[in-house]
């Protein structure tokens, strides 16, 4: 019975908030900036350090990205 339950379970898909409109979507579905030396530098492998801001591809979501969007933060401790 446990192999049965198992199937029929979904996986959780991770999801995101885009930074300038608010809506939660798929992860798959963002674009990953991160804060650099030079401003805000795209993510789309999702592998560089640092805290991410996420932005829809849909709309213009991305072109009304502004730095104010995505500021670096400071760590705890």
């Amino acid at each position: 019975m446990h192999d049965d339950a198992r199937a029929e379970t979904k996986r959780r898909v991770p999801e995101r908030t885009c930074t300038v409109c608010r809506a939660k979507r798929p992860k798959s579905e963002l674009l990953r900036f991160v804060a650099g030396e030079d401003g805000l530098v795209p993510d789309p492998k999702q592998i560089l350090p640092g805290r991410g801001c996420y932005v829809c591809l849909h709309g213009e979501c991305k072109s009304q990205l502004r730095q104010g969007h995505c500021r670096p933060r400071k760590r705890r401790g």
